[in-house]
């Protein structure tokens, strides 16, 4: 039996269980907001889902994709003090995913956020070109950046885009900084990430899965509506292809997720005008489905193929 962690959207973990049903191998999806126990009884561990009783010491294997699989009570639990429960919750919380974990699995809960400018650092020391990066909060610190930098951008500093509010949905891309657009910014605002602007000639997405990789180049560049952020129009007017890195750069990004303990993320870098490999962040949960789709590279499949133990 299969654990899977997600949310009720992502389609891809759709098309790794339909490899899963290819190999015979039964399963649990259990989305954000699903209802259901977990609970130790008789000196075990188990989840309720569904009218189904599932023992832990049974799983074959978990996948966590997005969401969070938790401690939940039944509604004759007693009650403690708030801040007792939470600490209590949290132990357990923490207990559960480490039992999870340790099964043959991919992607990991205590994993899904990791701290960007932290990233960056790392990725420096293991030898990466990173861009020049900086946190501001006063618009008075952006002139002095341009001594060394002729323009800038700025972009979300953590690894969630989407924002939900009562009209809709925000959505947070890169943006170009310059000596004019500037002065547009407040005098003071949060905490933000400033990078040197780098001139590329197009941009790649690497998958990365137990030590394989799956790299695709995105011809950013050639449209003036995907130049600053390729997710501000369909992929349909992007050129996407398949793309080796060279094994310097592999090595790096296997000695990266080493370091960070990451099993499975997707990787993006960008390649400049003068055929350098930029790195620029991890996202331990990104999307994988269109690099899959637009190379031919089954990746799902390979997914299912792990948990199912048919060797990666």
């Amino acid at each position: 039996m299969i654990l899977i962690s997600s949310d009720k959207y992502d389609y891809t973990t759709n098309d790794v269980i339909d490899w899963l049903i290819f190999f015979d191998k039964q399963f649990i999806r259990l989305n954000k907001f699903d209802d259901y126990q977990i609970s130790f009884n008789n000196l075990k561990l188990e989840l309720v889902f569904k009218g189904k009783i599932l023992n832990f010491s049974k799983l074959d294997g978990y996948y966590y994709r997005k969401g969070k699989i938790q401690y939940k009570k039944d509604n004759n639990s007693i009650e403690h003090l708030n801040d007792v429960n939470s600490e209590h919750s949290k132990i357990i919380d923490e207990y559960i995913n480490f039992i999870l974990e340790n099964k043959v699995s991919i992607g990991k809960y205590t994993s899904a956020t990791i701290n960007k400018l932290i990233v960056l650092e790392v990725a420096k020391k293991i030898g990466f070109k990173v861009p020049n990066f900086y946190v501001l909060e006063k618009k008075s610190d952006i002139p002095s950046l341009y001594v060394c930098n002729r323009e800038l951008i700025t972009k979300n500093h953590s690894n969630n885009s989407f924002f939900e509010c009562s009209d809709g949905l925000l959505i947070s891309y890169t943006a170009i900084i310059n000596n004019i657009n500037h002065k547009k910014i407040p005098e003071s605002f949060s905490p933000s990430l400033f990078q040197e602007k780098i001139n590329k000639k197009y941009e790649i997405r690497t998958f990365y899965l137990k030590g394989k990789m799956w790299s695709m180049a995105i011809f950013s560049q050639s449209n003036n509506m995907t130049e600053e952020d390729y997710r501000k129009t369909s992929n349909d007017i992007t050129r996407n292809v398949p793309y080796a890195l060279p094994t310097d750069i592999e090595e790096k990004i296997k000695n990266l997720m080493d370091k960070l303990n990451l099993d499975t993320g997707s990787i993006d870098l960008i390649v400049s005008k003068e055929n350098e490999y930029i790195f620029l962040e991890i996202n331990p949960i990104g999307q994988f489905g269109w690099v899959s789709f637009n190379c031919n590279y089954n990746i799902e499949k390979e997914i299912a193929k792990f948990l199912a133990n048919e060797h990666l």
